[in-house]
């Protein structure tokens, strides 16, 4: 029995120890009286919740319905009420991010 002989180029070995896996991350970009910044995490629902407890403008009351919304996923009604009750010259936005994974190299 006969196997074939295959040396393997330094490209190859390459290729095979590239990763294929992706990695989402959330960034919640806000300027505010606080300043410009960005908070990031692993969860969208984490992004929304830090977002209505941290927002400038809302009551309590507000903040509670708000975190609400953000738990039951109601992205929509989220944004318009974040929008209607926020402070004038306070922004926010949620952008999730697709990271490659690099592979371990030590």
């Amino acid at each position: 029995m006969s196997f074939p002989k295959f040396t393997p180029t330094a490209t190859a070995e390459e290729d095979n120890r590239v990763a294929k896996a992706t990695c989402t991350v959330y960034t919640v970009a806000c300027d505010d009286s606080n300043g410009t910044r960005a908070e990031v995490f692993c969860f969208e629902t984490d992004a929304l919740r830090w977002s209505a407890e941290n927002a400038e403008g809302p009551d309590d009351n507000t903040k509670a319905e708000l975190l609400q919304l953000a738990n039951a996923r109601d992205d929509s009604a989220f944004w318009l009420l974040l929008e209607r009750s926020r402070d004038d010259f306070a922004t926010y936005k949620v952008e999730s991010h697709d990271l490659q994974l690099q592979p371990n190299l030590f």
